[in-house]
């Protein structure tokens, strides 16, 4: 579920969070674990997208089909702030439009994360 839905009062069934706890999580976390035995961090953009409007706050439109907005946006967020992976987003100014560049680093590596992201700024 998506944070409107669980501020709206939906909330996931006891199995639904007992399998996010005790399968998805440690998956997760092991799937990063082995990733940062080969690298020392991620880049990528923060969005999927370009940004929404204002009037877009439900749904967006992306490649002519009407997408909820909140999952749409946070597609490449979610899965580092789940497994408790240290991230953060830097905005670049590379051209008309901001964009943010997701930093992602192994747990622990906090410290060389917030070096990164400085530098990324200039």
């Amino acid at each position: 579920a998506d944070v409107r839905a669980l501020l709206s009062g939906e909330t996931p069934t006891e199995a639904e969070h007992r399998d996010a706890i005790e399968v998805v999580l440690p998956e997760m976390r092991a799937w990063y674990d082995a990733v940062y035995d080969r690298a020392d961090l991620f880049a990528w953009p923060t969005l999927p997208v370009v940004p929404p409007r204002r009037h877009e706050l439900d749904e967006m439109e992306v490649d002519g089909e009407l997408r909820p907005t909140f999952p749409t946006v946070a597609a490449f967020t979610s899965p580092a702030s789940l497994a408790g992976v240290p991230s953060l987003s830097v905005p670049l100014q590379v051209g008309p439009e901001p964009v943010g560049l997701m930093l992602e680093a192994p747990a622990g590596a906090d410290g060389a994360l917030l070096g990164l992201a400085d530098a990324a700024r200039g």
